[in-house]
């Protein structure tokens, strides 16, 4: 995602949705959002974070699809959340 909108591991990307957040910001705080997804792409971590985020996404898709295929079938009860 970083990477996508600009953000890269030299900077943001000239051009770029990051580029253009940037000069409209000036001076980016640390802590925000941007300073936030801009350490994650020089770092390397925005590949390794996008990855997780598909895993969870991945899990909830498959329990929903496993779901929706055994409602209304006998004995099969929705689980309850704790």
């Amino acid at each position: 995602m970083a990477n996508n909108i600009g953000f890269a591991a030299t900077g943001p990307t000239a051009g770029s949705i990051a580029a253009a957040a940037q000069s409209m910001l000036g001076n980016v705080a640390p802590g925000t959002v941007f300073a936030s997804l801009q350490s994650l792409a020089m770092s390397g971590q925005a590949l390794a974070l996008l990855a997780a985020g598909a895993d969870v996404v991945g899990l909830a898709g498959a329990r929903a699809a496993v779901h929706a295929r055994c409602a209304g079938r006998a004995g099969f009860a929705p689980p309850v959340a704790d």
